[in-house]
């Protein structure tokens, strides 16, 4: 006798042995009982599902010698026949083979007759969206009013193929894909029953591995056994039918949040080294990160339905530490690269790429946790307490009238007969004035705007006069192109009207002395580049965010 796979000799043969298809069994035998039943049914799902199945038993249901019925017996002759398709009134028809009008005349023929032997003439036409556009519309008026003891059933894999004139004609039934755990539960019973040693670890790789499809999942369970005999070992199913083990799975996840990157590399050559295909490798990564960051979110089984209670509470013990914005930008950048994995000649080069790049990926902070940090921030230039504003909350005293006086004299002004002669004298006195008075604006400044008076304190007040303030900044400083912002001489020019009690015109300028003209002149273009970066990476307001953001400067920009 000639050897009958699993998928044939486990196919249900009772409406209630159908796999996760409940609705449609429901229904279905509601409308046996009522006497409802449609004389035409379209059952549209994925392959391995159970279409064919449901068709054959409700052939059975309605010709079994107890029926209409929606429990047939399956000890009649009816029953018997149909299970063994060969029952002369029960026509499984391939749509494929039967694509032309010929073939539905000759059908439309047969139909009008009497059943031979039982009580209805059913057809059941598989893959029915071959069958052409002629065919179809040949066939149509027979499907809309059709003999009272003619059935008809069609199965389809793609519905979208059908002309709408026949789906109108049709009760449609939309077949789902099984869930893992009703596919794994169904081979646990029936190992035990083929006397099979096989881990539930090894049923549920075949489970996830049949995505949906029972038939392909007891093809697989086949070829396992017939690898390894009674004695079915988790390597066994992993090398043969070349799934990914949730254990490898588990292992590079923790590798990449761990960035053990040693580890990630092991890892990789065991999936190479057991011929793992590395497309199929690639899609449980996929998956595997989907559920850590749903696991993040939460733990209801209906949002896992591949998985067990025990792999879900693993997947949220491994990510307890992890944030889930890292698990979304390792998510994206999984999702981002796929398409590379499919194209490249080396995809184990591409593949190391990628997980590496994983594994460097660093903490990622939450947006609530930047504005909190950003709120800080906000907090301390308020309170003047951090390194943006050293100075004191306190406002300066204010000049005496004689001071102002002093400070609103043009350096080129006489002083009067009680002023030193000396014009060494008065340069030092003015300079002495300007000084003075540079300070005085400086810490006025830091009261209004702190992030003005950091870049303020890299220049010089070099010319005060009635009407206008003139400030120096050595040649190629990060600060002089910054305050020669638009928004930044307006902000100037306010507040030293308000400190002055006048208005002024703001002049920003580049101020060199002798020694520093010669030393930039012997500067080259890189190392007068390296000086700015330097200055613009010791400035007090970048020490500040690097301080309270825990960052790192990664690159500084020359224009």
């Amino acid at each position: 006798m000639s050897y009958l796979v699993l998928a044939r000799k486990w196919r249900p043969q009772r409406f209630e042995e159908v796999v996760g298809q409940q609705p449609i069994i429901q229904t279905l035998q509601n409308a046996i009982r009522s006497k409802r039943v449609a004389h035409a049914f379209l059952f549209a799902g994925p392959r391995g599902v159970g279409k064919t199945s449901v068709a054959r038993i409700l052939a059975k249901a309605l010709n079994c010698v107890n029926g209409p019925t929606p429990t047939p017996c399956n000890q009649c002759d009816a029953c018997l026949e149909i299970t063994k398709t060969i029952a002369p009134d029960v026509f499984e028809i391939d749509g494929a083979s039967n694509t032309g009008v010929d073939h539905v005349r000759d059908l439309q023929e047969t139909i009008k007759y009497l059943p031979q032997k039982y009580r209805y003439k059913v057809y059941i036409v598989d893959e029915v969206h071959m069958l052409s556009t002629p065919a179809f519309n040949a066939f149509l008026k027979t499907l809309e009013e059709p003999p009272a003891h003619v059935i008809f059933i069609f199965a389809t894999t793609e519905p979208h193929k059908i002309i709408e004139t026949v789906i109108d004609r049709c009760q449609r039934y939309d077949f789902k894909k099984i869930p893992s755990l009703l596919i794994f539960e169904k081979l646990q019973a029936l190992a035990k029953d083929e006397e099979i040693t096989i881990s539930p670890n090894a049923l549920q790789l075949i489970s996830r591995e049949a995505e949906g499809s029972l038939r392909d999942a007891q093809s697989l369970l086949d070829q396992a056994i017939t690898y390894a005999g009674k004695d079915v070992t988790d390597e066994d199913v992993a090398e043969i039918l070349g799934i990914v083990d949730t254990k490898v799975l588990g292992e590079i996840s923790n590798a990449v949040f761990t960035q053990d990157l040693k580890k990630c590399l092991e890892i990789i050559e065991h999936v190479f080294t057991y011929g793992i295909d590395v497309r199929q490798f690639y899609r449980g990564l996929l998956e595997h990160f989907r559920n850590l960051m749903v696991a993040k979110i939460s733990t209801n089984p209906q949002l896992f339905p591949d998985l067990s209670p025990k792999e879900i509470e693993e997947l949220t013990n491994q990510i307890r530490k992890v944030s889930l914005e890292k698990l979304q930008l390792i998510l994206k950048s999984l999702i981002e690269s796929e398409g590379y994995i499919y194209r490249a000649p080396l995809p184990r080069v591409i593949l190391e790429a990628i997980i590496l790049r994983l594994a460097t990926i660093p903490p990622v902070a939450s947006l609530k946790e930047i504005l909190k940090r950003l709120g800080n921030v906000q907090e301390k230039l308020a309170n003047s307490g951090g390194l943006l504003s050293q100075a004191a909350v306190i406002s300066p005293a204010p000049a005496s009238e004689t001071q102002k006086q002093t400070f609103l004299q043009s350096p080129t002004e006489e002083t009067d007969s009680s002023c030193s002669s000396d014009p060494d004298d008065n340069a030092r006195e003015r300079d002495v004035s300007l000084e003075e008075t540079w300070k005085e604006l400086l810490t006025f400044i830091r009261t209004k705007k702190p992030p003005l008076a950091s870049f303020l304190e890299h220049g010089t007040l070099a010319r005060l006069t009635s009407g206008s303030i003139e400030i120096g900044f050595s040649k190629n400083s990060f600060f002089l192109e910054r305050i020669q912002e638009q928004t930044k001489k307006q902000e100037l020019m306010q507040i030293c009207e308000e400190f002055f009690g006048a208005k002024k015109k703001v002049t920003i300028h580049v101020v060199t002395t002798k020694g520093e003209e010669k030393k930039d002149a012997n500067l080259t273009l890189a190392q007068k580049n390296e000086k700015i970066r330097k200055e613009a990476k010791n400035h007090p307001l970048v020490k500040e965010a690097l301080a309270i953001f825990e960052g790192n400067i990664i690159e500084i920009k020359v224009k």
